[in-house]
C-alpha cells in the first residue's frame, strides 16, 4: 500500500480518502505508518497525530503494536527492503499469472 498509493498521494494537491469499515482502526494504522515512512516520525507521534486527526483512531494494543512494530523495521531493515519487498511481489504475481496462462493452453 504504502509503495503504491503513497507516491500519488504524496504528489496530489487534493486531499486523499483512506478508509476501512469505520474509518479508525485499519486507517489510523496506515496512515500513521504513512507519516513513518514518509515523515520519518516515531510511532507514537505518528499515533498522537493521528489520534488527533480522527478521534479513535489505532484503537486497539495489537494495532499500536502494529505501528511501532513498522517503525521498528524500518529502522533495522531501511526503507530499501519494503522497495525490495514490493519488488518480489510484483515478480511472484507476474509467475503466477505466467502458470495461469500456460495452464489455460
Amino acid at each position: 500500500w504504502l509503495t503504491r498509493v503513497s507516491p500519488v498521494a504524496t504528489h496530489c494537491v487534493q486531499a486523499v480518502g483512506v478508509h476501512c469499515a469505520e474509518g479508525r482502526g485499519r486507517t489510523g494504522v496506515m496512515c500513521a505508518c504513512y507519516l513513518i515512512y514518509y515523515y520519518d516520525m516515531e510511532p507514537w507521534d505518528a499515533i498522537r497525530i493521528m489520534r488527533r486527526q480522527r478521534p479513535g483512531s489505532v484503537e486497539r494494543k495489537v494495532q499500536e503494536e502494529t505501528v511501532v512494530r513498522f517503525y521498528t523495521l524500518l529502522a533495522d531493515y531501511g526503507k530499501e527492503s519494503i522497495d525490495k519487498l514490493d519488488q518480489r511481489e510484483k515478480q511472484l504475481i507476474e509467475m503466477q499469472k505466467r502458470q495461469q496462462a500456460e495452464m489455460m493452453r
